[in-house]
């Protein structure tokens, strides 16, 4: 997880984690759609607008206190495309927050626009949406029938690489079967 949301590599290199990914999403079906590319814009939007929001919050908590800003929080922004000084001027700083803000803005409508378009394109779709109940429930069937197939998985201990292996070699297992029985 922690490769997964805060690019930490320090269990696995970010080329396995890459190849982990990759054969997760294949082997889970969640191959990328117009609906996976606008959620995942939807949180890349969210999570940026939120962190400098909190970024801005917290600079201005830590001026009020210490009489100048957190400088070595600057670099932070810097990618979201922002680049931050101090000049031992508390107006100029703030004028430059609430630059960054008025840029965010944008952000903002961006937002709204991609929300937007993703409950259009869901209402525009003609097949039923599953709700989280069956997607547990199918998650739940899954983790049954590798347990039953022989697969040891512990959810205490069973990492997401070996839990994708034990998908990806099942899923071999089970293509090899078909094949020998003509059906692909």
């Amino acid at each position: 997880m922690n490769a997964w949301f805060f690019e930490k590599y320090d269990k696995l290199s970010k080329e396995d984690f890459e190849t982990v990914y990759a054969e997760y999403i294949d082997a889970a079906e969640l191959y990328a759609t117009e609906e996976f590319d606008i959620i995942s814009s939807i949180h890349y939007l969210n999570t940026r607008i939120n962190a400098v929001k909190l970024w801005i919050s917290l600079q201005r908590q830590y001026i009020a206190y210490f009489g100048e800003p957190y400088e070595a929080g600057f670099k932070f922004l810097s990618k979201y495309g922002y680049s931050v000084e101090w000049e031992n001027d508390i107006d100029k700083f703030e004028a430059s927050l609430k630059r960054i803000e008025l840029r965010e803005t944008k952000k903002q409508f961006e937002l709204e626009t991609k929300t937007k378009a993703l409950l259009t394109l869901r209402k525009n779709k003609n097949h039923e949406e599953e709700t989280p109940k069956q997607t547990r429930e199918q998650f739940i069937r899954l983790l049954n029938t590798l347990g039953k197939l022989g697969y040891k998985i512990e959810k205490d201990s069973t990492t997401v690489e070996e839990f994708a292996l034990m998908l990806k070699q099942q899923f071999e297992e089970q293509q090899k079967i078909d094949l020998d029985a003509g059906r692909w």
